[in-house]
């Protein structure tokens, strides 16, 4: 995660509810996905300085507002905290990953874990929705030199 230091999370573990969420990727018994994604959720919300009782979503448009109202240049949309629907499968890949450092790997299989097959190389699966409705990814700009905006090739591959 963009601005997260590797450090935070071992400080964090002070807090009750970041261990709390925490320690649901590691227990011995296999926790179901629902569980482990808002275990993800709730980490992150953590990590990021929620507000009491706040969700991952309302805290990534809190930090969006925030940072409108402060920044003179552009918003780097990497410093905001990740959607609700990327972390899902960040943290079904963190949970695979725990197991195999646990070496309870076995029996799972990637593509159950926020991964996908493509072409016989397994890849990382980011989200479910498109990261934009297309009419607002039509404004938007990019740095890159391709011109993918102009070529009518869309910007986030969702698929």
């Amino acid at each position: 995660m963009f601005g997260i230091e590797k450090g935070s999370p071992v400080k964090k573990m002070d807090n009750a509810m970041f261990r709390e969420q925490a320690s649901v990727f590691c227990v011995e018994t296999c926790s179901s996905q629902s569980q482990i994604i808002e275990a993800g959720k709730k980490a992150l919300v953590c990590l990021y300085g929620s507000k009491p009782n706040e969700s991952l979503d309302t805290l990534r448009l809190r930090k969006f507002k925030e940072k409108a109202v402060t920044e003179t240049s552009v918003i780097e949309m990497r410093a905001l905290p990740p959607t609700s629907d990327f972390v899902k499968y960040h943290s079904l890949r963190v949970f695979l990953q725990v197991r195999c450092w646990m070496g309870d790997d076995n029996r799972l299989n990637p593509t159950d874990w926020g991964w996908e097959l493509r072409v016989e190389t397994l890849l990382p699966r980011c989200m479910d929705t498109p990261l934009a409705p297309p009419h607002r990814l039509k404004v938007l700009g990019c740095t890159c030199k391709g011109g993918v905006l102009q070529r009518n090739v869309p910007v986030v591959d969702i698929n």
